[in-house]
């Protein structure tokens, strides 16, 4: 949570930079998609849970 917040505090920072939110978009794209797609794929939450 610290890092969302981190975002929340600085967007007025990246609201300058098209680049750096860009960046933000894939990364956080990305990182949802491999959540999802590792929910979707394990039987097991207890081994969702020591993956991440």
């Amino acid at each position: 949570t610290a890092g969302v917040f981190m975002i929340a505090r600085c967007s007025p920072l990246f609201e300058y930079s098209p680049m750096a939110l860009i960046v933000i978009t894939f990364v956080g794209a990305m990182t949802s998609f491999l959540a999802a797609t590792t929910g979707i794929l394990q039987n097991d939450l207890k081994r969702l849970a020591s993956f991440t």
